[in-house]
């Protein structure tokens, strides 16, 4: 299997870019060299090391589902702090948060590269008191779920995870259980009984994989050895609760975070914020699991509260009250009725969304509860900030290629810069790099006119420290204002894989184009779905700068109303109309949706809510574009 560095404890890929024309080459996803998570992690708590202090006993019952997501695992239950809690990497695990164990140690950097199964991350527990259970009826189970892979790479055939039981009397650790996988597939559940011998004062488990990576299946030189073999673990008990109840657990949960609480976006310009509001097809998924196994179906309410984390106005929303099927995924794209309190006094928000389900307190009520970060700033995203994968092109001939990112904007505004996040690769080999920072018209859906091309050869800003998105900022002089769809992203000088990051969390692999032979793809193909981590930075101030003068230059088209529901009156001089032209409406991936001669008034009801650009080209050549919001 050809491999590659896989950030963020993930397995690796090398993938090739499948393109709408084969003979596009070059393109690739590759993983990446550290875990900047843990590498932050560390650098807080002074790359914590295992303690050596003596760890007293605890009594049964134990119980982890990793809902309370913190990098490291608890240090109240586990002794070590090699795997990496997290909710980016599993498929559905059985609640939200698990434990990966993979070939990235503590600290975030790979552990060895050679052809051998080698051992890697380990999970240990605390010591536990089982001395009451060494004589009599009591049956001590120990349960847990496990993944092989996930949305990671799944581990090769010699690789494993390996369950051990700790002797306190032999002072020793014995192999309890071993799993190896040839497939992908769902968490599966493990359930043991811990034999009588090893039920003393001190007694521990821990889990344990084996990862093997040969330099000889290296492919994209430098930096290009991965994070492979990926486990995933999740919600382990050790009681003496009869087997039944560990197969079916009175448990209902969470297992994925919020999401898609702003249409289209991970966030959009502070300034831009009411536009974006208007189209009102914001909504919030919960996905929810019903572990019981019962007959019975259960009745939830679900509800999310809103804080507006700089003035704390407190909104509360309660959803609904539906019944969940046992042993079940229940998946809802709820209305997320909530709109952002703009304010023209800042230049950013922030506001916490906390999603709740009403359960039986009876239940694990800890992984009843999720929580957001909705942050808006001066920029639009389509990644949550975290990068999976590095996306980039290599090869024979690619000095001069391009890739680009699409991005429809809400209102007129001036782009003043571009956030790139580049991961940083073995020997900060791409460090050096070069590359000019581009940004295009829309010419139909792809970049068109040039805009903009950086003088000066840029670098990605690797050499030192921790990962951050960098600002490549536009020059006052150049003032580049926007007033629908941009493309942003760079030219690279080389023909090194300059690896930005690419977050698999949002699919928008639509808005992702290259250009490699002199003509522009898109890379719908690419596996696994993910977003550029490009975002076009704009003006901060309410107003868009020069926006004045930008309008008096050429024929003011207004329309009205907007949003439109029905019929839109276009509103022109009497000298355009009289000399005639065309009106064209595109939808946000600028396909056109209608084409008319120029008209006062215009038919919309058959066109889908959204947004769209519409634009009239008149008989002198000159063109009008406006922005258009449809909503029912």
């Amino acid at each position: 299997m050809k491999r590659t560095i896989y950030w963020i404890c993930s397995a690796a890929l090398l993938l090739t870019l499948i393109s709408q024309v084969s003979n596009v080459k070059g393109q690739q996803l590759i993983g990446l060299t550290e875990n900047q998570q843990v590498k932050k992690e560390a650098l807080k708590h002074g790359n914590r090391k295992k303690s050596t202090a003596a760890v007293l006993s605890k009594e049964l019952p134990f119980f982890e589902d990793f809902s309370d997501i913190t990098i490291y695992p608890d240090q109240e239950k586990w002794t070590d702090i090699n795997a990496f809690v997290n909710t980016s990497f599993p498929d559905l695990p059985p609640s939200i948060g698990v434990a990966t164990l993979d070939a990235i140690d503590p600290s975030g950097n790979v552990y060895a590269v050679n052809d051998r199964a080698t051992p890697s991350d380990t999970l240990t527990s605390i010591p536990f008191n089982l001395l009451p259970y060494k004589e009599g009826n009591d049956e001590v189970l120990l349960s847990f779920f496990y993944q092989a892979g996930g949305k990671g790479e799944l581990p090769d055939p010699q690789d494993s995870l390996v369950l051990e039981f700790f002797s306190p009397q032999a002072n020793e650790w014995n192999w309890a259980w071993k799993a190896s996988a040839d497939s992908a597939g769902p968490f599966i559940q493990k359930i043991l009984t811990i034999p009588k011998s090893l039920c003393e004062d001190g007694f521990r488990f821990r889990f344990r994989n084996y990862t093997s990576m040969s330099p000889n299946e290296v492919v994209g030189k430098h930096g290009a050895l991965s994070n492979v073999d990926q486990w995933h673990i999740d919600y382990i008990m050790l009681n003496t609760m009869p087997r039944a109840n560990h197969q079916s657990i009175n448990d209902i949960a969470f297992v994925d975070p919020l999401t898609d609480l702003l249409f289209d976006y991970t966030t959009v310009p502070w300034h831009h914020l009411d536009y974006a509001q208007r189209i009102g097809r914001n909504k919030v998924r919960y996905v929810i699991r019903n572990l019981e196994k019962a007959d019975t179906a259960i009745s939830i309410n679900r509800s999310y509260v809103v804080r507006n984390m700089f003035t704390g106005e407190v909104s509360f929303y309660e959803v609904y009250t539906e019944k969940i099927e046992p042993n079940s995924l229940f998946i809802r794209n709820d209305p997320f009725d909530h709109s952002y309190a703009y304010s023209a006094d800042t230049d950013e928000g922030e506001f916490e969304v906390t999603a709740y389900l009403k359960t039986h307190p009876s239940q694990f009520l800890e992984n009843d509860t999720v929580k957001y970060k909705q942050l808006f700033s001066d920029y639009y995203a389509y990644d949550d900030g975290t990068a999976e994968f590095g996306f980039g092109i290599s090869g024979e001939s690619t000095a001069g290629a391009m890739m680009a990112c699409r991005f429809p904007v809400f209102r007129q505004d001036t782009i003043r810069g571009v956030d790139i996040f580049f991961n940083k690769t073995r020997n900060n080999y791409t460090a050096d790099l070069t590359f000019n920072l581009c940004i295009w018209k829309n010419d139909g859906g792809i970049p068109g006119d040039t805009l903009y091309v950086s003088q000066e050869e840029l670098t990605p800003d690797v050499n030192t420290g921790l990962l951050e998105f960098t600002r490549y900022r536009i020059p006052l002089s150049h003032e580049i204002m926007v007033d629908d769809t941009v493309f942003v992203g760079i030219k690279q000088l080389t023909e090194d894989f300059i690896n930005i990051g690419y977050d698999v969390s949002h699919d928008n692999r639509s808005n992702i184009l290259v250009n490699i032979t002199g003509s522009w793809y898109a890379v719908d193909s690419l596996d696994p779905g993910g977003s550029l981590m490009m975002r076009p930075v704009f003006s901060t101030r309410e107003t868009a700068s020069d926006i004045a003068d930008f309008s008096s230059a050429k024929e003011i088209l207004k329309v009205f109303p907007n949003p439109v529901n029905e019929r839109l009156q276009i509103i022109l001089s009497e000298k355009a109309m009289a000399e005639g032209g065309r009106i064209q409406i595109y939808d946000i991936t600028g396909h056109q949706v209608l084409a008319e001669t120029l008209k006062h008034a215009l038919a919309v009801s058959h066109l889908k809510s959204g947004i769209y650009i519409l634009k009239i080209t008149l008989q002198s050549g000159e063109t009008l574009t406006s922005k258009l919001i449809i909503s029912r």
